[in-house]
């Protein structure tokens, strides 16, 4: 047997365990301190949302003109299911970019949407 990577499984895997499951974690994060704030802005973002890179700007007290910025600090982000950089996309139709590929971001953004549109279990 044969080991291969499978980053779609990676995905899938993250996605159950950090946002249809999530739990409290505490991160050391590495970043200037415009990163930091841009990451930190992301962890607000509800699963199953999105927002421009135009308007995350704006809330940073940047104005539209940001966006590349914002942009840029996202790139950064080595934890992208954990500081949800997937929720952030252009004002124009379109995915934008994202580390692991357009299908991945379309993915995690389809999975929390069906994950907010499910009805609550409740254990037995």
């Amino acid at each position: 047997q044969h080991l291969h990577r499978d980053d779609a499984e990676a995905v899938r895997i993250n996605v159950c365990l950090f946002v249809e499951r999530p739990f409290d974690l505490r991160l050391h994060l590495r970043g200037t301190e415009f990163q930091l704030k841009v990451w930190q802005s992301l962890l607000k973002i509800p699963a199953g949302k999105t927002i421009s890179y135009g308007k995350l700007a704006e809330k940073l007290g940047m104005g539209r003109q940001g966006a590349r910025a914002v942009g840029g600090a996202l790139a950064a982000n080595r934890l992208a299911i954990v500081i949800p950089c997937h929720r952030v996309l252009p004002a124009s139709d379109g995915i934008g970019g994202f580390r692991w590929g357009a299908g991945i971001k379309r993915e995690l953004l389809d999975r929390e949407r069906l994950s907010e549109a499910a009805p609550a279990r409740v254990a037995a």
